[in-house]
């Protein structure tokens, strides 16, 4: 390689570097999940339920209708719980009888026994869409679009960051807007 293309590629190279690591934090990485959440069992509005591919059908929705439970896009991994293993947040939406989605963020941790249990989700609302989840030092972070209430609009139209920590076997919303 000659000197003018490696004066070239070094600081390349540093940039892909540094903007690798600005993913948001550094204490909380870890390798990919080891689990099957499509397959995996949610505590949901304090209900276990196991999904079968991605989703879950239950009776008795407020109506006599069905409630729908399903994996969302929103996902992340990472030690939550500093115990060597990599966890895995979820962002679930669940539907009573189409009535609309209400969100929750859900968490499967690490057992100690080679296996993982879930931790009872955080409602997040309704009405949003997932537009980022990550980790900032210690924090979760979670940023939403969701419905302005000083707007007519039903759709998603306001960005809002909500953050969260992982505490004694569950998760705590630390702010809200």
């Amino acid at each position: 390689m000659s000197i003018l293309r490696a004066a070239h590629v070094v600081p390349l190279v540093s940039l892909v570097l540094l903007l690798a690591g600005c993913g948001g934090g550094t204490g909380r990485r870890g390798g990919p999940f080891a689990g099957d959440a499509a397959n995996a069992t949610f505590v949901v509005e304090g209900a276990d339920v196991k999904l079968a591919g991605g989703r879950a059908t239950l009776p008795g929705g407020a109506d006599g209708g069905e409630t729908e439970i399903q994996l969302t896009e929103g996902r992340l991994e990472g030690d939550l719980d500093d115990d060597g293993v990599t966890d895995l947040l979820v962002v679930v939406a669940r539907d009573v009888a189409g009535e609309g989605a209400t969100f929750h963020l859900a968490a499967l941790v690490s057992d100690g026994q080679g296996g993982f249990r879930a931790a009872p989700s955080v409602p997040l609302g309704e009405r949003l869409v997932v537009k980022n989840l990550g980790f900032d030092g210690e924090d979760i972070k979670l940023r939403l679009v969701v419905r302005d209430p000083e707007n007519a609009d039903p759709r998603p139209s306001k960005v809002v960051e909500r953050r969260f920590r992982f505490v004694g076997g569950a998760l705590q919303a630390l702010d809200t807007d």
